[in-house]
């Protein structure tokens, strides 16, 4: 049986720029969002077993590391990408990596697109690829998992909708080892709350063309 082990915002650390992560480290991000903040940074997971970094980074459609190679749903305004390295201290490896909302669900499928995997050179490939599940890549012993010393491929899709804070989660092939649970963090995923303001949107002007009537 798994083990699951609740861990909270302070669990997930943001570590420096000259981490051990910068060998591959992803393309540095071309989206700066209305604060001023560019969604770019790291986090680390040390853990029942794990030592884990997860590095993210979004991007402008248009100015994307992957344009001209890679086609994007149309309509999509921004890419998604993640890198997973296992430092050679960890003893569990990693079987599958989700994108997950702040609440620990699964990511609509309606605000993603084309998950899939970049080859960066150097980082082990999801099997199969592109995973057939949105938001989701699994690693099968075909193309081996990802174990201590490798780095994942750049895992990425297509969004029409803005980053905002979401979580993730990291589980180990054999059902023996102990999964990394949801925890909230800065991982960015495609935002809920502009679905809802589109629905605020719609019933505001609603009720706006029934007050003209009256």
């Amino acid at each position: 049986m798994k083990v699951t082990k609740a861990v909270g915002v302070l669990s997930l650390l943001i570590i420096a720029a000259m981490s051990v992560q910068d060998a591959a480290a992803l393309p540095a991000s071309s989206y700066v969002d209305g604060n001023g903040k560019s969604w770019q940074g790291y986090k680390s997971y040390t853990q029942d077993g794990y030592d884990v970094v997860l590095e993210w980074a979004v991007y402008n459609i248009a100015a994307n590391p992957w344009a001209g190679s890679v086609d994007f749903s149309a309509g999509d305004q921004y890419v998604y990408a993640y890198q997973l390295f296992s430092n050679t201290t960890s003893t569990s490896n990693i079987g599958s990596f989700s994108v997950l909302d702040i609440g620990g669900n699964p990511i609509a499928q309606t605000l993603m697109h084309d998950t899939q995997a970049v080859a960066n050179g150097q980082g082990v490939m999801p099997d199969p690829n592109p995973s057939a599940l949105q938001g989701e890549w699994e690693w099968m012993p075909g193309v081996g998992f990802i174990t201590a010393g490798e780095y994942s491929a750049y895992l990425i899709f297509g969004s029409a909708y803005a980053p905002t804070a979401g979580s993730f989660t990291v589980k180990a092939p054999e059902e023996s080892d102990p999964g990394v649970p949801n925890g909230a963090s800065e991982v960015p995923e495609p935002g809920i709350l502009a679905l809802l303001g589109i629905a605020s949107a719609m019933f505001a002007a609603k009720r706006g063309k029934k007050r003209q009537a009256e």
